[in-house]
């Protein structure tokens, strides 16, 4: 049972990600303020809250979850980083990769040399997907900064 709320929420997930803005409103270039509040208004609690990123807990007991946004440094959200408890098979995952990717009109490839799924955005941005130790991390990024 807990197998199937996790494949829904995360099929829900998928839906409700469009135009590089992901399930909770949160979106490239977005003002980290206004990506806090999208956060605090569904209910996720602040745990820290540093001078690069600021992480937060999710409140789902069903799917424990964390975010984690890295700023730049005019204020603005460049990255972010979702890890979710994942007790799933193979097949969970793929049809969750599978689902984001034609959510977004796009499709995933598996990248080797870094045992990750990348779904390509537009520009240089993409969403990668790799599964590690029980948790999947979901991370939305952008290629195109300077490091």
């Amino acid at each position: 049972m807990k197998k199937i709320l996790i494949l829904l929420a995360f099929i829900l997930v998928s839906q409700l990600i469009w135009a590089q803005t992901d399930m909770m409103g949160i979106s490239y270039d977005m003002n980290l303020a206004e990506a806090r509040k999208h956060l605090e208004s569904a209910k996720w609690v602040l745990l820290e809250d540093g001078a690069e990123t600021v992480s937060y807990q999710g409140t789902y007991t069903d799917l424990p979850a964390k975010i984690q946004l890295y700023k730049s440094s005019t204020n603005e959200l460049q990255s972010w980083l979702y890890s979710l408890d994942f007790s799933g098979d193979f097949d969970d995952y793929e049809e969750i990769l599978s689902s984001v990717a034609n959510h977004h009109n796009s499709v995933s490839f598996y990248e080797g040399f870094t045992d990750t799924d990348i779904i390509l955005l537009e520009g240089d941005r993409a969403i990668y997907f790799y599964a590690s130790s029980g948790t999947l991390y979901i991370e939305y990024v952008d290629d195109d900064l300077e490091y």
